[in-house]
């Protein structure tokens, strides 16, 4: 019964924990995040593949229970082999099955739900708010043409690792012209792009560029610094405004999201359902093997 107990709890952990993955994964929260903190902090980069946060999410609740059903042998002193002998235990084959299926079904309607969710979103007119920082007033949309000055020279970048692939993620303030390091920072651009092409022609964002003023179009995200670019801003004594606001470049950042969970949980759903497949086979196989 225990150990029954003990699988139940680990396929629930695993259905649980893997949508939080990709949540972390997709929106830089979570436990993905703190991982990701912590390898900047070390080797100067992160890994966007996210493996290590798979192991401290999954895997190390299983070694747990792993190693709480060894000592608890150890101290029961377990089967001893002439009775696993003659009453050797049944192989459970189709539970895992049955639970792989479950979840792989669960995962299927989630990413079907995200796609369409997505489709309607870009199918929806874009209009942009013009909003001017130096007006102090809050945003009343997500899409804006911003109105700032980049400051470059508090620009922030940090390393960051997709499939072997290193690229630099860049933070910059905009701030409004009279802006002083004693006032909090309430915006910040996320570019995707070197520079920024004005009536002066182009202008890179560098810190050896002098401040500049722009017109920036973008989705806004609230409250979306990574803690790495966070805590560089702190230890320079600069303080975050509530709520502060990064603006992202890429006017389809806020629908990209629901094509990444539907691709996600898509694959995740795939997979599964062939590995459920695959299980009664692979039973059936080692019992001819046996005979």
């Amino acid at each position: 019964m225990v150990k029954s107990l003990e699988k139940v709890f680990v396929v629930l952990w695993v259905a649980l924990s893997l949508p939080v993955m990709l949540y972390g994964w997709i929106t830089f929260t979570g436990p993905y995040r703190w991982v990701a903190e912590w390898e900047v902090q070390r080797f100067g980069s992160y890994d966007a593949d996210g493996f290590p946060m798979v192991f401290g999410v999954v895997a190390l609740p299983v070694l747990l229970l792993g190693g709480l059903a060894m000592a608890k042998q150890r101290l029961t002193g377990g089967r001893t082999r002439a009775a696993a002998a003659a009453s050797p235990r049944p192989t459970p084959k189709q539970v895992p099955a049955r639970a792989l299926a479950l979840i792989g079904l669960a995962a299927i309607p989630v990413a079907a739900g995200s796609a369409w969710l997505g489709y309607q979103k870009s199918q929806q007119p874009l209009t942009f708010e013009a909003v001017n920082v130096a007006d102090r007033g809050a945003p009343q949309t997500t899409h804006v043409d911003l109105a700032a000055v980049a400051q470059t020279d508090m620009i922030i970048d940090f390393e960051e690792t997709t499939n072997a692939d290193k690229h630099t993620q860049r933070y910059l303030p905009l701030t409004p012209p009279d802006w002083r390091p004693s006032q909090p920072l309430a915006y910040f651009l996320r570019p995707h792009m070197d520079g920024y092409a004005g009536p002066n022609g182009y202008l890179t964002f560098d810190p050896n560029t002098p401040p500049f003023a722009l017109t920036q179009r973008g989705v806004l995200f609230k409250n979306d610094l990574p803690g790495i670019v966070e805590a560089e801003y702190q230890k320079h004594g600069i303080t975050l405004a509530s709520p502060y606001y990064v603006l992202d470049t890429d006017v389809s950042a806020d629908v990209d999201i629901y094509w990444e969970v539907a691709a996600g949980a898509g694959l995740t759903g795939l997979v599964l359902l062939l590995s459920a497949a695959l299980v009664p086979i692979a039973a059936r196989r080692a019992k001819a093997r046996g005979r």
